[in-house]
């Protein structure tokens, strides 16, 4: 009889599905593990509240199965020997658990309305599948985390019994474990007394290929097109803000030294009820228009997320804030600049007295796989040096095939080798 290999898919929200950057993890699990259903019966799930009571119909942007816990109780569903895998944006931090508290709270599509105490215990009981360290069931289970995060995670928690005791258990039972950053790799390296494995800069939306993102569906493909040779632009989703008035300057900089137009890449469209995209689109159109940015018209009657992946990999240069459009970028061989807004990060780091997130997943992108070339940092685009040598790099890389090649490459490597080390261990059963 086979076993059954749980993936946990990253948090859905409130809700209204996952934006394009979460599909793209998403995918990327599918297309590894969907190898394996020989061995086992896999089941592409999303752990964390959904809080919707019907999705069983895949829409435009969906191309795989998955399931949906809408009873927030997924653990009451594994059985000993089942495999576990915890997949993405999973973030283990204490504040983050409380934020789920909040949000069950509200009054959403299931039009339920939970007491604090109430979604207090649901979620307690939910994270981190607290029944099964409670039953002493975690020998039974085999348990690996990819890409995962202790995001949020401060040191006062560790006088917090109950969860320590429960992030360590996951961390000590887990056969194969790679998380995204430094802080949480640190973490867990002290936990196990372990030093020997790397576990920086693993994000599972990287360990997706070119040929499966070009496999995406496509509606009517008629936008794609309008992106050929020219400047690709997203702004709003990691900063929730729209360009400060230097980028938008310096975005027509590079068009004009470029002698390319601007084209929005719509990346918000599968989420816009989740993410309230509508005002940040209308302030950056006047912006566009006040500083008369050449840009080129797009044709959007209908069209699905293969469309946009496929119309960004016809761009000459990428730019952006949000960090999943840059691993896109990256994976299609696109150049691609990265403009992070630390501004919108003090509330999120407030608590552990942050001026700017320090921890900021795209800044950490960028730094590890020796691209910081072409990050551009708004506070120093006053600086004329700053801009001219910025326009350079960016130059360099949209004609230089060889340079974009090289710096790629390391990415590309690490994402071929993550792929072949994790199939081996869900093959072998670790």
């Amino acid at each position: 009889m086979k076993k059954n290999l749980w993936v946990l898919c990253s948090p859905n929200g409130v809700g209204n599905g996952p934006n394009l950057g979460m599909h793209t993890v998403d995918f990327a699990a599918y297309n590894i593990t969907k190898k394996l259903n020989k061995k086992y019966n896999v089941i592409l799930s999303s752990l964390w509240p959904t809080y919707k009571n019907n999705q069983s119909n895949l829409v435009d942007r969906d191309s795989f199965p998955r399931v949906h816990m809408h009873d927030l109780y997924m653990e009451k569903k594994i059985k000993p020997d089942d495999i576990v895998l915890f997949w993405g944006d999973f973030q283990w931090g204490y504040d983050f658990l409380n934020q789920s508290i909040k949000r069950l709270r509200k009054k959403v599509d299931t039009g339920t309305v939970y007491t604090e105490v109430e979604a207090e215990e649901i979620i307690k009981n939910h994270f981190l599948l607290r029944r099964l360290w409670k039953e002493n069931t975690l020998k039974d289970i085999t348990l690996m985390s990819y890409g995962s995060t202790l995001f949020q995670n401060n040191i006062k928690d560790l006088n917090r019994k109950e969860y320590i005791n429960n992030l360590e258990a996951l961390i000590r039972n887990s056969t194969f474990l790679k998380f995204r950053d430094p802080y949480s790799a640190n973490y867990c390296a002290g936990v196990l007394n372990s030093y020997e494995q790397s576990f920086l800069g693993v994000d599972p939306a990287l360990l997706s290929t070119q040929k499966e993102l070009l496999s995406l569906p496509i509606g009517d493909g008629n936008f794609i097109s309008s992106y050929e040779g020219n400047v690709g632009y997203y702004f709003g989703r990691s900063s929730r803000s729209i360009p400060k008035k230097k980028i938008t300057l310096f975005i027509k900089k590079i068009l004009k030294e470029t002698g390319t137009k601007a084209v929005n890449i719509p990346w918000s469209h599968f989420g816009k009820k989740l993410f309230n995209t509508k005002n940040r689109i209308d302030n950056f159109e006047f912006y566009r228009k006040l500083f008369l940015l050449p840009t080129e018209k797009v044709q959007m009657d209908k069209f699905h997320s293969g469309d946009i992946i496929k119309g960004m990999k016809e761009c000459s240069l990428i730019l952006t804030d949000t960090y999943h459009l840059a691993v896109i970028s990256i994976l299609l061989g696109v150049p691609v600049v990265m403009f992070p807004d630390f501004q919108t990060s003090r509330i999120r780091d407030a608590n552990m007295g942050y001026r700017v997130s320090w921890r900021d997943k795209r800044v950490l992108l960028f730094l590890t796989n020796n691209l910081s070339d072409l990050i551009v940092i708004p506070e120093l685009l006053s600086d004329h040096e700053y801009c001219e040598a910025k326009i350079n790099v960016i130059q360099k890389f949209i004609h230089d095939k060889s340079y974009l090649d090289k710096a790629y490459s390391g990415i590309h490597k690490q994402a071929v080798y993550d792929r072949k080390l994790l199939l081996s261990y869900l093959k072998h059963d670790q």
